[in-house]
């Protein structure tokens, strides 16, 4: 994420985070944050 901010000079709002998913295995958990990466138009990954 720094090297995002510092690449596009973008300011995040840490005070306005929503959590979108949450799961209790980490296998699902990791292919629940891919999907959700995926769907983003301009993700950060």
């Amino acid at each position: 994420i720094k090297q995002i901010k510092i690449k596009i000079d973008y300011a995040f709002n840490w005070e306005d985070v929503q959590i979108l998913d949450r799961e209790l295995f980490l296998s699902k958990k990791f292919i629940s944050e891919m999907l959700y990466i995926k769907r983003q138009k301009n993700g950060l990954n």
